[in-house]
């Protein structure tokens, strides 16, 4: 599975934090009751830690030369779920 495929359902895909409960707490992406993820948050839930991190600095370097210097967290937060799906599509991620 890809971190697209995790939040391609706008159900599953949040902002502000990595992730969320069903209730709207937030919590840790890997966390067992996480069923909404930021961009970031669905990196992390799928991958291990060095690609998880490896792999969010190929998307922030991405993000910001092709949105005006906004980093990954910034594009999901402002720019919409339509984009960081696009991005993470792009990128195949």
């Amino acid at each position: 599975m890809k971190a697209w495929q995790l939040i391609e359902d706008p159900q599953h895909w949040t902002t502000k934090v990595n992730a969320r409960t069903i209730g709207n707490i937030s919590v840790g992406p890997r966390h067992s009751e996480a069923c909404k993820w930021c961009a970031i948050g669905a990196i992390w839930n799928i991958y291990d830690a060095d690609t998880a991190l490896n792999l969010c600095h190929k998307v922030t370097a991405h993000c910001v030369s092709k949105y005006d210097k906004l980093h990954l967290s910034q594009v999901n937060d402002q720019l919409g779920h339509d984009v960081v799906l696009s991005v993470l599509k792009e990128l195949d991620v």
